[in-house]
């Protein structure tokens, strides 16, 4: 900053009239101290600090463009993965709802055809009615054995 104000006063002191050479160090010394005041309160910084300041900002540019390509890639990731969940879910739960169909189907077909086979027992028809598919269990006939006494005949052959 030294070196900006030193340049000024430079040019400053060859641009004074011959004129009022006898007031020049006055002069000198009241514009330097004025234009130190003003550089101060503008907060400037020297080249080289602003080449740095870029040189970092583009630095970090570089990285969030890196990381906004990595959140961009796992959100693509992970929107296909809840889209693949979303398919396994409805799948499983069609498989299970078709699951509780069938076995209610099993289970009531089952119901029917106790209670058919109850309703032609009683009714002594000896017709399963109802639909084709239910199967009525099979009885057990108790038959009586039947055994014949050996006679004198049967020996002697």
């Amino acid at each position: 900053m030294e070196k900006i104000i030193n340049a000024f006063m430079d040019e400053f002191q060859k641009n004074i009239p011959p004129a009022l050479y006898e007031l020049k160090e006055v002069i000198n010394a009241h514009v330097r101290s004025s234009a130190e005041t003003i550089i101060r309160k503008m907060d400037l910084v020297t080249r080289e600090e602003f080449d740095t300041q870029l040189l970092v900002l583009r630095r970090a540019q570089e990285k969030l463009v890196k990381i906004e390509k990595s959140v961009k890639d796992m959100q693509q990731i992970t929107s296909a993965s809840e889209k693949k969940d979303k398919r396994m879910k409805k799948s499983l739960q069609q498989t299970s709802q078709s699951v509780e169909k069938t076995s209610s189907k099993k289970t009531n077909a089952t119901k029917l055809t106790k209670k058919e086979a109850v309703t032609s027992r009683s009714s002594g028809s000896g017709k399963v009615t109802g639909s084709e598919n239910t199967r009525v269990p099979k009885r057990k006939v108790a038959t009586k054995k039947v055994v014949r006494k050996k006679t004198t005949d049967d020996t002697v052959n």
